[in-house]
Formats: C-alpha cells, sequence, structure tokens
C-alpha cells in the first residue's frame, strides 16, 4: 500500500469533466489527469456531473468523483475546492459567455438554489457591467430588460448587468429586476438631483437629461412617479440660466400663459 499510493497519486486514474457530456454516459474518449493535478467541488450532489461540465472549460484538472471514491481519492491527493472559490476566480470573458455560463450553472443548480451554500457561492460571482467594469457579486446590480434606458442608468452610477450577460441566475444571487420608479427613488438619483444646481454652476455635467430619460421609461411603463423629489431637478430656462424644474414652466402650457416669465421662464426646448 505505501508503494502504491504515491504511484496512483501520479498516474492518470482520474476521468476529466466533460463541458459536452455524452447522454450515453460514455466518456471513454475523455482525457484523464493525475489526482495529484485534479480538483473537485464541495457541494451537494455534485457527483451527478451537470455543474461540474458547467465549469469544466473554466476550471483546470476539474473530475467528478463518486461518493463512494471519495475517500480513495483523498488519499491520492485529490484537492477540493468550495464552489465559492471557483466561482469567485472565474476569469473574465465577452458578455455573450457569462451569458452562457449563467445559463449552465442555472440549470445545474436548480435543484439546489434554495442551499445556503449555493446561495452564499452566487453571491460571490463575477457579473460584468454595462459600463465595462467587472465587479465580484451581483449584489447591488439592475437587470436591465428591453427598453430599459441602459446608457441612462451607467451614466448616473446605477451598476446595471451588461444586457448580454443578464440571466435570472443572477437575480438569485442579488441582482435587482429593472423598475423605473425604484431607480427615481435610489441614491443615485436623490444625489443628482441634490447636487445638479452646483454642478451647473461648476460647469460639470448635471445629468438631468438621464433622470429625465427615467421619468419617461418609467411612464411608458405606467408606473407613478412621485414629483415632489425632482423639484429641485437643475434644468435651464430659455436663455440658457440654470434653474430647479420647480421654477420653469412648460412652453405653451396655462402656466406659461398666466405667470411672469420674469419670474417663472419657459423651460428651454430641449428638454421637452
Amino acid at each position: 500500500r505505501e508503494a502504491a499510493v504515491p504511484a496512483l497519486a501520479h498516474a492518470p486514474v482520474l476521468t476529466l469533466a466533460d463541458p459536452d457530456p455524452d447522454p450515453d454516459g460514455a466518456d471513454a474518449s475523455r482525457p484523464l489527469v493525475c489526482p495529484r493535478d485534479a480538483v473537485a467541488l464541495t457541494v451537494p450532489d455534485a457527483a451527478d456531473g451537470a455543474l461540474a461540465a458547467a465549469l469544466a472549460p473554466s476550471v483546470a484538472g476539474l473530475v467528478v468523483v463518486p461518493r463512494d471514491a471519495e475517500p480513495a481519492a483523498a488519499v491520492l491527493g485529490l484537492a477540493r475546492l468550495p464552489l465559492a472559490d471557483v466561482l469567485e476566480q472565474l476569469p473574465d470573458r465577452d458578455p455573450a459567455a457569462w451569458h452562457a455560463l449563467y445559463a449552465a450553472l442555472g440549470a445545474a443548480l436548480s435543484p439546489r438554489r434554495g442551499d445556503p451554500a449555493v446561495r452564499e457561492a452566487l453571491a460571490a460571482m463575477p457579473v460584468p457591467l454595462a459600463d465595462g467594469r467587472l465587479v465580484r457579486g451581483a449584489r447591488g446590480a439592475v437587470l436591465a430588460g428591453p427598453g430599459a434606458p441602459v446608457e441612462a442608468l451607467t451614466e448616473l452610477g446605477v451598476r446595471v448587468v451588461h444586457p448580454a450577460a443578464a440571466h435570472d441566475l443572477l437575480e438569485h444571487a442579488g441582482a435587482q429586476p429593472f423598475s423605473p420608479s425604484a431607480v427615481l427613488a435610489g441614491d443615485a438619483v436623490r444625489a443628482t438631483v441634490r447636487d445638479g444646481l452646483r454642478r451647473a454652476e461648476d460647469g460639470e455635467p448635471t445629468h438631468s437629461g438621464a433622470v429625465l430619460a427615467l421619468v419617461a421609461t418609467a411612464l411608458a411603463a405606467g408606473e407613478r412617479v412621485d414629483p415632489d423629489p425632482l423639484r429641485a431637478l437643475a434644468l435651464t430656462d430659455d436663455t440658457g440660466e440654470s434653474a430647479p424644474a420647480a421654477e420653469l414652466v412648460l412652453p405653451g402650457s396655462m402656466a406659461a400663459a398666466v405667470f411672469d416669465p420674469d419670474v417663472l421662464p419657459p423651460v428651454a426646448a430641449h428638454w421637452v
């Protein structure tokens, strides 16, 4: 036994996980790897192979070991990696490839999404954003569906999952479905409204157009928009002077006909 263990540890006796498994279960053509050079996942029911198949292209030396063979594999030096560590260290790829990986993981983990260990592992998964960044963890990110003003959201500093990568698995990992009214009530818009006039005085972008794009999206979706938090939104009048939205009137409106334009000037046409 003492001589056999080192020999087997360096012998190609484990079959690499197949990223495209044969439905008939045949794996005779799969490459073999030494236990010392292989890794296996520590997740419930990992031996079914579905999760390993999803991660095989990204994890070198990944193998699937049947439960009854785990003690022997451990003796031979097979390393085991927690799923959270594997997902956290996934290498970057283009957004469409991330979507494909999320889809494969979603299918493999579907029966176990309620498992706290799986939820914790998903929370560490890399997520590509629409602004080109790759962040660790989906919590706080927004899943922008069709028709969402992605450029406006990004301009406001909202962490938007790249549309080509979006998948419902990310919602289980902590991302939020896009809601225009929820974003309008959030910190990013509040900060934009609060700082808008100061930024205008300093010659900096006010991002007010992005806020109005969100308002238009919310109204088009039938969502209620509370106007009170937007009263201080920095706009410009028809002479180019900056002013809060509450101190301007719409050109051609009843308010424009009633109020003195020197007191409540019309808003610049490009905002309408």
